[in-house]
């Protein structure tokens, strides 16, 4: 249960480092000033996201199994 309630944590705060990244963005785009490499750190962060979101989901579905 720990190891499934850590994996949403992760989920979480990679949600709001995505979402932080993606402010840092849009204020780079305003000063018309280059994206590359705070996209970059975007797609990394995608990445990681949906890395995190297939642990989480495997956390879950071996914590169904174990229950049944």
């Amino acid at each position: 249960m720990i190891e499934v309630l850590e994996a949403e944590r992760r989920v979480a705060e990679c949600n709001a480092l995505i979402e932080r990244q993606r402010r840092v963005i849009e204020a780079l785009r305003e000063k018309d000033a280059d994206t590359t490499s705070a996209q970059i750190v975007f797609d990394s962060l995608c990445l990681s996201l949906s890395m995190l979101v297939k642990d989480r989901h495997r956390l879950s579905a071996a914590r169904k199994n174990r229950a049944a």
